[in-house]
């Protein structure tokens, strides 16, 4: 998750940032963006999915101005995010597979399906494609590793050893697989 403390921190060691802002919202304009998903809409509505509230500031970075951008996007709930790099230009929308239990005009029950299309921004395109990596990592490693449930300890330095060794077994997996692939195409 991301925060402008950390956004800052990562722009002095010349690097971008962008990710979802949770509990870590000092100085990013949370209030403002959840005022926002309330009664940003039309008439003082909620706004309608797909629509996008963003605002910038300049942050002075190793003698540079730097631009940041809280972007809040009304899907189902509220998701605000923090980035140093992207734009806002409009990306492919998120579709969504949506089912629905009809009854038939004989009775039965039918499960209808259908497509939600929710239009998004380009930044949020980019973070949402690549969000999900870390989890797919977690769960290679405490799913089927299992270092930290199968090494039962009570000595806090033998559980952080057995949490890195997944990290490089998964990693090794990872760039194995990945060079495979890239070998065998």
């Amino acid at each position: 998750f991301s925060s402008v403390a950390t956004t800052t921190a990562l722009l002095k060691h010349g690097m971008n940032s962008q990710g979802p802002v949770k509990q870590c919202s000092t100085l990013y304009p949370k209030a403002f963006c959840g005022r926002w998903a309330l009664f940003g809409g039309e008439g003082n509505a909620k706004p309608a999915r797909g629509t996008t509230c963003t605002l910038t500031t300049s942050v002075l970075v190793a003698g540079v101005q730097r631009v940041l951008m809280a972007v809040a996007w009304m899907d189902k709930k509220c998701k605000m995010v923090l980035s140093s790099s992207g734009t806002t230009l409009p990306a492919p929308p998120s579709l969504r597979k949506r089912h629905n239990l009809v009854v038939s005009a004989e009775g039965e029950y039918l499960q209808e399906t259908h497509i939600t299309s929710v239009p998004k921004p380009a930044v949020l395109h980019q973070i949402f494609t690549f969000f999900a990596a870390i989890d797919i990592a977690n769960h290679y490693r405490q799913g089927s590793l299992e270092f930290e449930r199968n090494w039962e300890t009570k000595t806090w330095w033998h559980r952080i050893w057995a949490t890195i060794m997944g990290m490089i077994v998964v990693n090794v997996f990872f760039a194995y697989r990945h060079e495979y692939r890239q070998a065998h195409n």
